[in-house]
């Protein structure tokens, strides 16, 4: 039997990592930040550094802690890249 609520993330939890990931953004330090729950899971997580998105695989859709994990790891394996310019040439 589930338990409501039960691997769920509190609300000043989120809150209070999205001000810290701000924080390192605005000091050009790299920082893992969930960007998007489905329910309780974390699907979609970022660097505060870098435009990078990681995104949790289906097989994880299910399990919150198995899916932050995964996450956390593609986040710690990745090198930031700065953003790529994109030039226009004009050719007439």
């Amino acid at each position: 039997m589930e338990v409501p609520g039960e691997g769920r993330t509190p609300k000043p939890a989120r809150d209070r990592r999205l001000v810290q990931a701000y924080s390192s953004h605005m000091l050009g330090e790299r920082s893992f930040v969930i960007l998007r729950y489905v329910d309780a899971v974390p699907s979609v997580a970022g660097c505060t550094k870098c435009p990078l998105k990681f995104f949790t695989p289906e097989p994880l859709h299910d399990d919150s802690i198995g899916a932050e994990h995964y996450l956390q790891g593609k986040f710690d394996a990745h090198r930031c890249r700065e953003e790529v310019k994109v030039q226009v040439v004009r050719r007439w």
